[in-house]
């Protein structure tokens, strides 16, 4: 027994829907073939060129990398983006970071104390060689120390402030989880 010949309506009404789209899909397919195919009516693509319409533009050339010196200059991460100062009498950056580390914050309640370690043994202008102590308004060269945090002191010089993040050599401690409580042989669970 087929489907048509069952006497539901619905049935009736889906397969003349079915026949419907079928017909529309046959006579879609008709026309795309007899005006010239998905593309167009030329399918002779020798004389046809797609950019014949527009025109030519001419390229500059790009700039050479010094004309960008400016913009390395200016750090993007500084608020004012002014340059860093070179030194006349050192010839040196001026980046105190990059010769002192920030190893040490000590809080004893009344007092907060930074500690820095020069790098690589290396020596200040001003003389100052391994550990220093410092508080709020104390000086490291010639920077001067406006805040201390536990994991974080700011010096400033001339309206420009360096960040300083503690240094710490250890990773991060791991968690582990904690052991659960085995039953032991009369069901209650031990520690």
């Amino acid at each position: 027994m087929s489907i048509a010949n069952q006497k539901n309506p619905l049935t009736s009404v889906l397969v003349l829907l079915l026949l419907i789209c079928l017909m529309t899909l046959v006579i879609e397919i008709a026309l795309i073939q007899f005006s010239g195919g998905l593309l167009g009516g030329n399918t002779n693509t020798e004389n046809h060129n797609p950019y014949q319409n527009y025109q030519a533009v001419e390229l500059k050339s790009m700039p050479v990398v010094e004309e960008f010196q400016g913009v390395v200059d200016r750090s993007l991460f500084s608020w004012d983006r002014k340059p860093r100062f070179v030194s006349a009498e050192t010839g040196t950056d001026n980046d105190v970071e990059s010769r002192w580390d920030l190893t040490g914050v000590v809080n004893t309640g009344n007092e907060t104390y930074a500690y820095f370690t020069a790098k690589n043994g290396s020596q200040s202008e001003t003389g100052n060689t391994g550990r220093v102590q410092l508080q709020v308004g104390m000086f490291l060269e010639k920077w001067r120390v406006d805040r201390i945090t536990p994991e974080t002191v700011v010096l400033s010089l001339d309206g420009e402030e360096q960040e300083f993040r503690l240094v710490t050599d250890m990773p991060p401690p791991v968690r582990r989880p904690q052991p659960r409580a085995r039953d032991n042989d009369t069901g209650q669970k031990q520690d």
